[in-house]
C-alpha cells in the first residue's frame, strides 16, 4: 500500500539522485523535481531532470546518451519512476500531456447531484 510518507520519501530520493548525477555531469542542481510525460523514455521526470541526456526504461535501467551500457536505478528512484507512470504524482505530469487528453490521464471528478448516475436514475414508483 502506498502512503503519502513513502511517496514523499521516494520523491526526495529521486531529487537527491538527480542532483548527484547532475553534479557528476557538471550540471547545476535542481531545487525541485521537474514535470514530465508518462510513457516517455526521455521526457519523464527523470529524463527532464537530466536535461534529456539519458533514456529511461521500464525495467528500471537508464542509459546515458552516447553510451550503450545501461545502469540500474537505485530502488527508491525506480519506485518513484514507476509510481509516476502509474499516476501517483499528478502534480508532476507535464501540462502538455494533460492538454492532449491522453487516455493515461483522466481528470478526477467527484460525484455531485448534477453528474452522479445515481442522482440521474429514474425513481422507482410502486
Amino acid at each position: 500500500m502506498k502512503t503519502v510518507g513513502t511517496l514523499a520519501s521516494n520523491a526526495e530520493e529521486a531529487l537527491d539522485w538527480l542532483n548527484a548525477v547532475r553534479a557528476e555531469w557538471d550540471l547545476p542542481p535542481l531545487a525541485a523535481l521537474p514535470h514530465g510525460h508518462r510513457a516517455s523514455k526521455f521526457r519523464c521526470v527523470l529524463g527532464n531532470g537530466l536535461d534529456n541526456r539519458a533514456r529511461f526504461m521500464a525495467d528500471g535501467t537508464y542509459t546515458p546518451i552516447g553510451t550503450s551500457d545501461p545502469a540500474i536505478l537505485p530502488e527508491p528512484v525506480m519506485t518513484f519512476e514507476l509510481d509516476f507512470e502509474r499516476g501517483f504524482y499528478p502534480d508532476l505530469i507535464d501540462g502538455e500531456e494533460l492538454n492532449k487528453r491522453s487516455p493515461l490521464v483522466r481528470p478526477l471528478t467527484w460525484p455531485t447531484a448534477e453528474n452522479s448516475p445515481v442522482a440521474q436514475a429514474p425513481s422507482a414508483t410502486v
